[in-house]
Formats: C-alpha cells, structure tokens, sequence
C-alpha cells in the first residue's frame, strides 16, 4: 500500500542499464530463495521485498528502485523499474520517473540514502526465519509502523548512528521486514545472506 503522494514522469531518462543488470541478478537470487515475491498465503497476497540503487556514486540522492508490485516476477524488465528524483521526507513526497508507481517502501530506502552518502545499495526483503532471529539484529521499534514518516526518521536515525557498513537491521512494526544498505552491491547482497544462514541454523525450515 503506497502511503505517501507522488508526481509520475512517464519516461525512462536515467536508468542505466547496468544499474538494472546487477539489480536484477540479485533480485533474481532474492526472488529464488523467496525473500522477494508474492505468495496467497502471505500478507493478502501483496507482492513483497524490494531492491534500489544509488543513481551513481556522486553523492546524488536519486535512485532506481523496483516498481510497485512487482514481487511477484522472477525477472523485471526495464518498465518495471522507477528512478526516483527527488524525495522530499518534510513533505512525505516523491518525483518519481518511469512506467510503474514507485515501491511502497520507497521512502525507507531514500531515508536510507540521504542519511549517508557511502550507501549505495538498498535491499528489502521478508523473512520469518530472519523477523525470528531479530533480537540479534539492530530493530525499529514495533510501535512505528512502516511507510510513516516516523518510520523514515527512525530509519534515518539508525543509520546515523550505527556507522557499519554494511547495515542490516529489522522493521518490527512491518511483518517479516528486514533491511540491508551498504556501499557495495555484492556485500550487500553477502552480509544478507549470510545473516540468513544463521538464522536458518537456529531456525529450520
């Protein structure tokens, strides 16, 4: 459910295909191991987890990020993707450039990126072996729920002070939400899956 107002653009200026193309692989390696999808049996059947980039590494604070409900597709073409120009947190609104409305969560990950320069990358998924194994993670308090401003300035607020890189931490108040940011692609995308292996030791399916 998208919580916030935003401008569509329908064009697709600024998505650079490379960006799409390490995007899509680790999305494609999320979606196999059912940490990005869209299932019946889980949350009404809304398609879940999302995955962004930093448009580059000039410390701009636009980014490309997977389109709404799209969670559902093992692969996303370009169309399926939006780049966001301008997130205004105060406002709670977007500028956003492409064929598809923006990623609900789209903010989170603009929080994410405007609180620190060196992240990147932007990795959500839901997972309840990890939502389990979150007493061992950093956490947003569950009485914030997701896709609020008070979740944006949470986000925000543990980004700033937890320097790490990579930085996993858990949504509490969004069910099975779980969130990775750093400056490379594919530590990211390690530091995700590793944390998910321990969480399956503890947890078996």
């Amino acid at each position: 459910m998208i919580r916030f107002s935003f401008e569509q653009k329908k064009s697709r200026q600024g998505m650079s295909p490379e960006i799409i193309a390490e995007l899509n692989a680790w999305r494609h390696i999320l979606f196999c191991l059912k940490l990005i999808g869209g299932r019946l049996d889980r949350y009404q059947g809304l398609g879940f987890g999302n995955i962004s980039a930093r448009e580059s590494t000039s410390y701009s604070t636009n980014f490309i990020i997977t389109g709404s409900q799209t969670g559902h597709f093992p692969n996303l073409k370009l169309n399926q993707y939006v780049r966001i120009e301008k997130a205004d947190l105060q406002n709670f609104r977007l500028v956003a450039n492409g064929d598809c409305s923006p990623s609900s969560e789209s903010f989170t990950h603009a929080a994410l990126y405007q609180s620190d320069p060196k992240i990147n990358y932007v990795f959500h998924v839901h997972s309840p072996e990890l939502f389990a194994y979150s007493t061992s993670l950093l956490c947003i308090d569950k009485d914030i729920p997701y896709g609020t401003p008070e979740m944006m300035s949470a986000v925000r607020n543990l980004s700033q002070e937890n320097a790490a890189r990579p930085l996993i931490f858990a949504t509490l108040g969004h069910e099975d939400g779980i969130f990775v940011a750093g400056t490379d692609i594919d530590e990211v995308g390690s530091v995700l899956l590793t944390t998910y292996a321990r969480a399956l030791k503890r947890n078996p399916l």
